[in-house]
């Protein structure tokens, strides 16, 4: 019983713990941009998104991503004026 629970508790430190925290170090090396997410920030260095949101792909292997992240244009009139809507 002593054995199962110690086995338990080695376990969860190796896979809860070390391997999380070695892998995490591993991505700061290696790639640090890409470990942080791809963060996009504007001039006065705020974070406003990420590279990776809202891509918009030609290839017709990859699905197409969501419309509204993605060229999004919120000019209702336009489109009330294209569609004849009143």
């Amino acid at each position: 019983m002593l054995k199962n629970i110690r086995t338990v508790f080695v376990l969860l430190f190796i896979c809860g713990i070390a391997y999380p925290l070695l892998m995490t170090m591993l991505a700061q090396v290696i790639m640090p941009v890409k470990a942080e997410g791809s963060l996009i920030k504007n001039e006065s260095g705020e974070i406003i998104g990420s590279e990776m949101i809202g891509q918009s792909y030609k290839d017709p292997g990859y699905f197409h991503g969501r419309i509204s992240s993605i060229n999004y244009d919120a000019d209702w009139l336009r489109y009330a004026k294209l569609f004849s809507i009143k």
